[in-house]
C-alpha cells in the first residue's frame, strides 16, 4: 500500500497550479538547506586549512589560544625543551601576524595572515613551498597564496606572466613604514571565515616588518617524532617535562579546539545552527498548511470512505504519502538548484562550499523528517470526516 500512491498523486495534482507552486516553494526552502549547510561545513573546513598544511605529529600552543585568528605566543624555549626528548625527531616554530597588505593596482589596504618560517626547519607539507624554500633564505622575498580573495590583487596573475611583482606589508594596528617584499612563489591553502589570503616569509623578515615582535615568542610550535614512536606516550611525557604555560596537542586535538572556537565562541556558528532550526520550522509549516487544506477539501470524499468502510490507517497513509510525494519532488528540485549556486558561491568567496554524498543524504534526510512529521499532524484532521454529514 506505501507503493501504491494514485489517490494520494491524484489529490496533490488536481489543482496543477497549486501543486507546482507548493513543489516551488518548498524546494527553495530546501535550497536554503543546502546552503545553510554548505556553509556551515565551508566554515568548519575553511578553518582547518593552515593547519592542515602545516608538518607535525603535536603541537605546542599558548593555553591563552583560541583559534589562528585569536592566538596568544608562548616561549621558543619550549620546543628546544622538547627536543631534547630522544622521541622528538625535529621541532619548527610558527610566527603568524596580520598585517596589512596594500593592493597592487589601487593602493587599497587588506588584512592578510602572514606565516613567519624558518626555512631551515620542515614547517609546511606543501610541493610548492619547498621548490622555492631556498628562495625564502634571502630577505624580503616571500610566497603568495594563490587563492587568496581578489581584493590583493592580480598578484598571482603577473607573476604567472613572469612579471616582477612587488608588495608592500605593514602591522594591521600600527601606522608605520610599509616593508617591501619581492614575490618569488605561489603556492595553495586557501581563505576561511577569518582570513582572506596569506603570505609566507622569513621568520626574520617577519620580525622585522612586525615591530615589537620577540623572536622568543611563537605562536605555534611544531613537532615531528621519531618514526614508529606511540604519540600519546609521547605527549605524556611532554607533559611531565614541560611547564604548564604550553598546551600539548594532537594535529585532530587542533582541529577539535579550532571547530570548537567557530561554531560556540563566534556569532557565526549559531547563525548558522539558528538559520536551519527557523527553516526547518517553516518548511513544517507551509507542509502542514498545504496537507491540511488539501483534507479540508477532501472531507467529504473521505466521509464517504469511512461509510464504505475504509478505517482510519488508510487515511493515514495517503496523507503521509503525499508528505512523502512532496519531500521527494521538492528535495530533486532543491538539489539542481542548489548546484549551480554552490558553484557560483565557491568562485565567489573562494570558500569549499562543495556538494557531497554526506551532505546531500543527510538534507535528504532533513527534508523527509520535516515533511513526515507535518504529515503527522495534519493527519489529525481526517478525523473530522464524519459519514454522517455526508448523507
Amino acid at each position: 500500500m506505501i507503493l501504491s500512491i494514485p489517490l494520494a498523486l491524484l489529490q496533490l495534482t488536481h489543482n496543477k497550479l497549486r501543486f507546482c507552486t507548493t513543489i516551488i516553494g518548498l524546494a527553495f526552502i530546501v535550497n536554503l538547506f543546502f546552503l545553510q549547510l554548505g556553509f556551515h561545513d565551508a566554515l568548519f573546513d575553511s578553518s582547518l586549512r593552515v593547519y592542515k598544511a602545516l608538518q607535525g605529529d603535536i603541537f605546542l600552543i599558548s593555553p591563552q589560544y583560541q583559534s589562528i585568528t585569536s592566538q596568544q605566543p608562548f616561549s621558543r624555549m619550549r620546543l628546544y625543551q622538547a627536543l631534547a626528548l630522544d622521541s622528538v625527531k625535529s621541532i619548527s616554530p610558527l610566527y603568524l601576524k596580520y598585517g596589512k597588505l596594500k593592493n597592487i593596482d589601487n593602493g587599497r589596504k587588506f588584512s592578510i595572515l602572514v606565516l613567519g618560517i624558518d626555512p631551515g626547519k620542515p614547517t609546511l607539507n606543501l610541493d610548492e613551498v619547498q621548490q622555492n624554500i631556498n628562495q625564502l633564505k634571502i630577505s624580503n622575498q616571500a610566497l603568495f597564496d594563490r587563492a587568496s580573495r581578489s581584493e590583493f590583487g592580480p598578484i598571482a596573475e603577473r607573476f604567472n606572466q613572469g612579471l616582477n611583482v612587488n608588495i608592500e606589508i605593514a602591522p594591521y594596528n600600527e601606522i608605520i613604514a610599509a616593508k617591501n617584499f619581492k614575490i618569488v612563489g605561489l603556492y595553495t591553502i586557501g581563505t576561511s571565515f577569518g582570513i582572506d589570503g596569506s603570505l609566507i616569509i622569513n621568520y626574520t623578515d617577519a620580525l622585522l616588518a612586525f615591530p615589537g615582535s620577540d623572536a622568543d615568542k611563537i605562536n605555534l610550535g611544531l613537532i615531528i617524532l621519531q618514526p614508529n614512536t606511540d604519540i600519546q606516550k609521547a605527549i605524556n611525557t611532554l607533559k611531565v617535562t614541560l611547564p604548564n604555560d604550553v598546551k600539548i596537542l594532537t594535529r585532530q586535538q587542533l582541529y577539535n579546539l579550532e571547530k570548537e572556537y567557530w561554531s560556540l565562541r563566534t556569532p557565526i556558528g549559531f547563525s548558522f545552527k539558528l538559520m536551519l532550526t527557523m527553516g526547518f520550522i517553516v518548511g513544517m509549516g507551509i507542509i502542514y498548511e498545504i496537507l491540511t487544506s488539501l483534507i479540508a477539501s477532501n472531507l467529504k470524499t473521505y466521509g464517504t470512505l469511512k461509510a464504505m468502510g475504509y478505517h482510519h490507517q488508510y487515511f493515514f497513509k495517503i496523507v503521509f504519502q503525499q508528505a512523502l510525494i512532496l519531500a521527494t519532488l521538492s528535495y530533486i528540485l532543491g538539489l539542481i538548484l542548489a548546484l549551480p549556486l554552490y558553484q557560483i558561491s565557491r568562485e565567489v568567496t573562494r570558500l569549499p562550499v562543495i556538494i557531497t554524498i554526506d551532505k546531500c543524504l543527510y538534507i535528504l534526510l532533513f527534508t523527509l523528517i520535516m515533511c513526515s512529521l507535518s504529515g503527522i499532524l495534519a493527519i489529525q484532521k481526517t478525523q473530522k470526516a464524519d459519514p454522517a454529514d455526508i448523507f
